[in-house]
């Protein structure tokens, strides 16, 4: 079952044979578990739950224990280990302009000094340059919003030769039969003619989509400086005010400067408002989960009810364990928001 629970030192305390597990991993966000077990099978030291065969870990952050007819229960779930970068946020204002890579590397290094033995490990992204301006989001979220665009993704994990946390930026396979094999990488397709997409759903929303907005930064009136970002590219316009007020600029900053630190802010707005395609399912078929496909990668999909052909990253992956039987449920394209942010 390969789960052992690991003290607030990350030293081992035991495996436990669970009742029921659920490990929800994600590529875009931070991903989530629950564990049921036997309450006599709990330690209060518990701090972190390890699973070897995805080498991740989950912090323990809540415990709910229950006494029933057929026996005494323990409930425990949290969120996983990239968590950490939630307890910091960007306090004071971050201001920035360069390479990607360097803006990455200078958030964590500026803003998580509350991780014990916190190393910064490889950022490899593309290449290119970045002008931003933030004030107050939570330091995971905020990189996560950044690598999306580019999709990308980072994790957390535990190192214990340097006895460190390791920061890490990763980007899952391309097996889309387009570029898989000039790759080197085995292809993926998912099929709905060829079966194994149990309790498939496909959702398309475009009922909250913008694709041209102005952004509203610093003076008064009519002095008051606007930048236009427009991403229609031939559809009729969809437009959206974004006050960023918050936005400054300051005495070293030029005015290119500052207005790239606009348009920084509209594009980061406009993803709340992107065109939404999900599709979700039971994964049952022939392909093997970790070893033909996995979280993060690119895979190709005919959904034969719809007529439709998709080239799609998976963005979520949802482990259920229970009874001696696994479903692995997985989630393609975008996250379908629990409510739309204001801006």
């Amino acid at each position: 079952m390969n789960l052992v629970f690991l003290d607030e030192h990350f030293n081992p305390v035991k495996t436990v044979d669970y009742i029921n597990l659920q490990w929800n991993r994600r590529y875009y966000e931070c991903g989530q578990f629950s564990i049921q077990m036997l309450a006599k099978d709990y330690d209060k030291s518990f701090r972190y739950a390890y699973r070897a065969s995805q080498c991740e870990l989950g912090i323990v952050q809540k415990t709910e224990y229950a006494a029933k007819e057929n026996g005494e229960f323990m409930q425990i779930s949290g969120f996983f280990l990239e968590y950490m970068l939630n307890n910091d946020i960007l306090y004071p204002t971050f201001r920035f302009q360069g390479n990607l890579n360097d803006c990455i590397r200078s958030i964590l290094t500026t803003y998580c000094s509350q991780i014990p033995q916190f190393k910064v490990g490889v950022i490899q992204l593309p290449n290119t340059t970045i002008t931003i301006q933030q004030t107050g989001e939570e330091v995971g979220k905020q990189i996560y919003s950044m690598l999306q665009k580019y999709e990308y993704s980072y994790r957390l994990s535990y190192d214990y030769v340097s006895n460190a946390i390791l920061f890490n930026t990763w980007q899952g396979i391309d097996r889309t039969t387009a570029l898989a094999p000039i790759l080197g990488n085995e292809p993926a397709v998912f099929s709905q003619a060829w079966g194994g997409l149990k309790n498939l759903s496909v959702v398309q929303d475009e009922s909250n989509h913008k694709n041209y907005a102005v952004i509203a930064g610093s003076g008064e009136g009519e002095k008051r400086q606007h930048v236009i970002l427009d991403n229609t590219r031939g559809e009729p316009a969809r437009k959206v005010y974004i006050d960023a007020r918050d936005l400054q600029q300051s005495d070293d900053m030029t005015q290119k400067e500052y207005w790239d630190t606009l348009a920084q802010r509209g594009a980061e707005k406009l993803n709340d408002y992107a065109k939404i395609t999900n599709i979700a399912f039971e994964a049952t078929g022939s392909l093997q989960y970790q070893k033909d496909f996995d979280l993060g990668d690119k895979c190709d999909l005919v959904i034969s009810g719809t007529g439709m052909e998709y080239e799609s990253r998976i963005i979520g992956v949802d482990e259920v364990i229970k009874e001696n039987r696994t479903e692995i449920n997985l989630l393609f394209g975008d996250k379908i928001p629990k409510r739309y942010r204001k801006v």
